[in-house]
């Protein structure tokens, strides 16, 4: 036996030995590539599930924020509706109050003081559902109702016609005008001064 036949004997077997390797790592490679795709394709499809579950929880919790909300912003819009309502009331009687004549005195100071108890029966109950600011705004407008309805009733001969004008039209129609602006923001329209 020579060296070449010894070479060939010695090649063959690594050729037959390393071919079964070959063939092996092959067939475990494509083996590992299948349980891989299977153990993936099953996880995937566990967090899909349990990722859908999510979404209808979501949806459901969006669904019930969003009822919630709408009532919530329906109060809010009846609330402020019903306190302009009486703010206005208010307002009108004091100016009934401020320009009618002397002899009308005794029934506009009880149509002013009614509106303003009538506002204030209602208003505190409801003033969660308005801005904190606005809230206070109107607290002060409540508190120089009263003040007027006072000083025409006790002190009214007191004013002259133009004390009286400033009064009523300029300090509480400002006043009333500022927060009919607010109002008008909490409930998305934006409009300025000039355009009242």
């Amino acid at each position: 036996m020579n060296f070449e036949d010894a070479l060939n004997i010695v090649s063959a077997a690594l050729v037959s030995i390393g071919g079964g390797s070959i063939l092996i790592l092959g067939l475990s490679s494509f083996l590992g590539k299948v349980w891989a795709q299977r153990i993936l394709g099953a996880e995937r499809t566990k967090y899909e599930l349990e990722l859908e579950k999510y979404r209808d929880e979501l949806s459901k919790l969006s669904f019930e924020h969003q009822f919630k909300f709408q009532r919530l912003h329906e109060r809010r819009i009846d609330v402020i509706s019903q306190t302009y309502s009486l703010l206005r009331t208010a307002y009108n009687a004091v100016q009934h109050l401020a320009f009618e004549p002397d002899d009308q005195l005794d029934k506009n100071v009880e149509i002013a003081k009614k509106a303003v108890v009538d506002l204030y029966a209602y208003f505190p109950h409801n003033r969660i559902y308005i801005n904190y600011e606005v809230a206070r705004k109107i607290t002060r407008f409540q508190v120089e109702l009263e003040s007027t309805i006072g000083e025409l009733e006790y002190h009214g001969y007191a004013y002259s016609h133009e004390d009286k004008f400033n009064r009523v039209q300029g300090k509480l129609s400002e006043a009333l005008t500022d927060l009919e602006l607010e109002f008008r923001g909490l409930l998305g329209e934006s409009v300025s001064a000039e355009e009242l």
